[in-house]
């Protein structure tokens, strides 16, 4: 059965000092949520909006948010949601890494390979996927996320947590360090320069530059992952939760707030009362932001 939500407008007129407009299902006055906090956002190519719960498995709006619906993807924690060049939809959750060929209406578990299958997060190329897994660390697969080999030849300690490409490089997130392979995963080498030692919580590319959220600020790389510079001034809340990227800089989702980056800026500017935590970010095509905490989704217009 099709279920349809409302989100929340009051909470959403106390906990921000921002211009949010709710997100909302119909003209009621009732305040329901999608049944747990959301971790998680994602806006496919064709502009459908995915939420990730906690616990509560993975919602789908073909509205631009005015109403979700739930997939076959339930009663789980999804941590992470992304897109292939082909159209087809992955998902990093509790239990394992899921695949969708129909749009996110329905999922598959695909974890053939991997061991103790705990997903943080997928990097899905045109050709190649990465798997970040919790305890085992990195997996690759080549036939679409069907089989999972683990490569983690030269990381210590495999906990993974975030894993992207960039140019002809694959960086990824594990132990609290950064790492970069340039023969596509079969080895690895650990980046000592500036990044310190920090779980990382999200990664993206903002033009030729490398972004990292880790739970200590942010950090960035302008030479593909080889050194990294924090770049933390004006957060006062170092525990950063997503990233997401419009044309007018990058955006920062954090435990005490919303913070902007302006495209060339050096210092964050909070664009939200300090005292909202937010657990999940996703921009859409328009440059529009989906914010996800306890409460619900917020959509906003910067």
């Amino acid at each position: 059965m099709r279920l349809v939500f409302q989100i929340i407008l009051l909470v959403s007129l106390l906990f921000f000092g921002i211009s949010l407009q709710s997100v909302k299902a119909s003209d009621t006055s009732e305040k329901v949520n999608l049944g747990a906090g959301v971790w998680s956002l994602y806006v496919s190519e064709s502009g459908v909006v995915f939420a990730g719960t906690l616990s509560n498995g993975l919602f789908r709006s073909e509205d631009n948010g005015q109403s979700f619906s739930e997939t076959s993807l339930t009663g789980v924690t999804v941590y992470q949601i992304t897109e292939a060049p082909s159209g087809l939809l992955f998902a990093a959750a509790q239990n394992g890494i899921y695949r969708s060929n129909d749009g996110g209406r329905t999922w598959r578990r695909v974890n053939d390979g991997i061991e103790k299958p705990i997903g943080q997060f997928v990097y899905a190329g045109e050709s190649v996927q990465f798997a970040a897994i919790m305890q085992t660390g990195i997996y690759r697969s080549t036939d679409n996320g069907l089989n999972w080999t683990p490569v983690n030849n030269g990381i210590e300690l495999p906990y993974g947590y975030t894993v992207t490409s960039h140019g002809d490089r694959i960086i990824a997130g594990a132990t609290n360090r950064m790492y970069v392979s340039e023969n596509n995963g079969d080895s690895w080498r650990r980046i000592e320069a500036g990044f310190g030692s920090s779980r990382s919580t999200d990664i993206l590319v903002h033009g030729d530059v490398l972004f990292v959220g880790t739970q200590e600020g942010v950090f960035i790389s302008e030479d593909a992952g080889d050194s990294w510079v924090e770049i933390s001034h004006g957060l006062d809340n170092k525990i950063v939760y997503g990233l997401a990227q419009t044309e007018n800089g990058v955006y920062a989702a954090t435990r005490g707030g919303l913070y902007h980056l302006p495209t060339s800026g050096t210092q964050w500017n909070l664009v939200s009362d300090s005292d909202v935590i937010i657990y999940a970010i996703a921009a859409d095509q328009q440059g529009n932001l989906y914010l996800g905490n306890n409460a619900g989704v917020w959509y906003w217009q910067p």
